[in-house]
């Protein structure tokens, strides 16, 4: 062990000991850095299809670009305000296309919570009681009564999209709805049961922010049986601790979890991503 490592271990130990940990912010894998895992799962390919359901402002399409300039990028906002805007900044881009739908299980209409504070919209009403709600009238300076419209969206189903567009596999997906995750899992069943979509990451909220609870079982119903795998959770909390806890989940294809665990076998390291195993890291596994 060198005087580097070792230094590091006395500091990490006494912060611990005070009754603290340390992060690391650093966007690579080793940090539990989506993008960066992303990024490396799909090195092999140069060009990829990525789908950004609840788009909300945008933030996700820098994201994306910043993951593959070269990608092309279908995003989903039900929100007309927010869709307009998207469409308005992209208008010129032929890499991005807005659609201005929610996604669910199928091709319809369906109502849709619209909130000043526009991060929180979604399919599924906001409780009103919650620690949650009053927040977000806070944070939005709302009032009870002002704070919510309830308003008619078109929607669609990944698998109906797809057809629709000759679209015949996505690289990765993200779907950040707000509680209605598991209606869009239902839309995509047959892109699901032939491994045609590589990555999938879903927002999962614990707690009482909305007049529906949420657990694992609702995407693994779906996602399990078709041998996605879960491979990273992005941060950990409590619903003691905060009333409507919120995180991220990433899910990928049977062929990339078996690469994965291909990777751990040949015991190789690899800057920001692994360790190998050996006599100075017998604790890297």
């Amino acid at each position: 062990m060198n005087i580097t490592t070792y230094a590091k271990r006395k500091i990490i130990r006494l912060i611990r000991y005070l009754g603290y940990d340390l992060k690391g912010i650093k966007k690579k894998i080793t940090h539990n850095d989506f993008d960066s895992i992303i990024k490396f799962l799909l090195k092999d390919k140069k060009e990829h299809v990525y789908f950004d359901v609840g788009a909300n402002l945008g933030d996700s399409i820098l994201r994306f670009k910043k993951i593959n300039i070269n990608s092309s990028i279908h995003s989903f906002e039900p929100t007309p305000q927010l869709s307009n805007k998207l469409s308005e900044k992209y208008n010129l881009d032929k890499n991005v296309v807005i659609n201005n739908c929610g996604v669910a299980e199928t091709n319809g209409k369906s109502k849709f919570y619209s909130y000043k504070y526009n991060r929180i919209n979604s399919f599924i009403q906001v409780e009103e009681s919650s620690k949650f709600s009053k927040s977000r009238i806070i944070a939005s300076k709302s009032n009870k009564e002002e704070f919510e419209e309830v308003i008619d969206v078109d929607t669609t189903s990944v698998d109906n999209y797809c057809e629709e567009n000759n679209i015949n596999e996505i690289d990765f997906i993200k779907i950040d709805t707000q509680g209605t995750e598991e209606r869009c899992l239902q839309g995509m069943q047959k892109l699901l049961s032939k491994e045609k979509i590589s990555i999938i990451e879903l927002e999962l909220i614990i707690g009482f922010g909305y007049k529906k609870n949420f657990t694992f079982y609702d995407y693994e119903k779906y996602l399990n049986k078709n041998n996605y795998k879960l491979i990273a959770i992005d941060t950990a909390g409590n619903v003691i601790s905060y009333s409507n806890y919120q995180t991220n989940l990433l899910y990928v294809k049977n062929e990339i979890f078996e690469n994965i665990r291909n990777l751990h076998i040949s015991n190789i390291a690899i800057t920001d991503v692994t360790k190998q195993t050996d006599k100075s890291n017998p604790f890297s596994y």
